[in-house]
């Protein structure tokens, strides 16, 4: 995972602050899947994701310039013009970024004394 790449995923994440509050408690890690339009993070959210980027519009203009907005917002990597996918093993790495944030996210709203109770002990 690099800087850049947590970078781009810190400003999805702020955008799905501003468009769907409360987005990262939905996200179900388990099942997410960014090279798929049902459970990549808009997928589970806010629609599939070839809709919400207007894949299906006439105007091949917008729908590229939606596309470098989602690669610039973490949402996607750019797109691959050749078989196998160059970006593969970056997929994963994308992956790993939005469950880092998702985690954190959920980790900051808990409550101070849960967040520094101190582990229990077990003995055998």
């Amino acid at each position: 995972m690099t800087t850049e790449m947590l970078a781009r995923v810190s400003e999805g994440a702020k955008w799905m602050d501003r468009h769907r509050p409360g987005w990262a408690d939905r996200i179900d890690t388990d099942a997410l899947d960014l090279q798929h339009c049902h459970k990549c993070v808009i997928g589970q959210i806010v629609s599939s994701y070839w809709a919400f980027v207007g894949r299906y519009q006439e105007d091949k203009a917008t729908f590229h310039r939606n596309e470098a907005w989602a690669v610039q917002h973490g949402f996607s990597m750019p797109y691959a013009t050749t078989w196998p996918d160059p970006h593969i093993s970056r997929w994963k790495d994308l992956r790993e970024a939005w469950i880092t944030e998702v985690l954190a996210r959920r980790f900051a709203a808990l409550p101070q004394d849960v967040k520094t109770e101190q582990p229990v002990a077990v003995t055998a």
